[in-house]
């Protein structure tokens, strides 16, 4: 279900947990959202270090995305526009299915991705977004320890739509490719060979029950 190209470019994409860690009712400039979301964050990571380095570090960092990440992403624009032209062949049962399903995956995804990369440090760079802006687009470095030196990575695009009096995520960029394109791609060729939607919807929930059974800790040995 995901590509070796979608695998390399998710790599930096533990920025989206900063991006949107902010309360929902946060206002100002983008950038100044981003920094707080940062600070967000950095103190869910610190509360559950222990966790996050033991046997259930991938549990415990799915409860950190659900609660601090996934209410402030558009999981059902994200998921229209990687289903594309075929999002308008398919049912209201079907479309609820493919974001129910798609979120799940991106979940897990980011999941990992605070596991692996949860000593990064963030840095949202300012924007020239007027207040009345609609959209924007906001870059985060991200600063990695690598032995005695410090490696800075390439800064990730992560584009803004202000739905009400809120921010959620809409698209993302890391070395120049789009995730949802990427995504996109990959599930015009499930929807050709596996059926249609109903195809794309069964590989997602297969992907799925797969990604929660890696996600479950190992039941501990009995004592005698």
């Amino acid at each position: 279900m995901m590509p070796l190209a979608i695998r390399r470019v998710l790599a930096p994409m533990l920025v989206v947990c900063a991006v949107f860690g902010a309360p929902a009712s946060a206002q100002g400039k983008p950038e100044d959202l981003v920094a707080a979301a940062i600070t967000v964050l950095g103190a869910a990571i610190k509360t559950e270090e222990a966790a996050l380095a033991g046997e259930r570090a991938l549990p415990t960092a799915i409860g950190i995305i659900e609660q601090a990440v996934a209410p402030h992403m558009d999981f059902a624009g994200i998921t229209r526009e990687a289903v594309g032209n075929h999002w308008a062949r398919a049912t209201a049962a079907q479309r609820g299915d493919l974001e129910r399903e798609f979120r799940q995956l991106l979940v897990h995804v980011l999941a990992r991705l605070l596991v692996t990369n949860k000593s990064d440090v963030l840095e949202a760079l300012p924007t020239t977004a007027p207040p009345s802006a609609k959209q924007a687009l906001v870059r985060v470095m991200a600063t990695r320890q690598r032995g005695a030196g410090t490696q800075t990575l390439e800064a990730m695009q992560v584009t803004l739509r202000r739905t009400d009096s809120e921010w959620k995520v809409f698209e993302l960029r890391a070395d120049g490719v789009d995730l949802v394109r990427l995504y996109s791609n990959n599930f015009a060729v499930v929807i050709e060979r596996a059926g249609g939607i109903d195809g794309l919807i069964q590989a997602l929930a297969q992907r799925n029950a797969l990604n929660a059974g890696s996600a479950a800790p190992k039941p501990r040995a009995a004592t005698q």
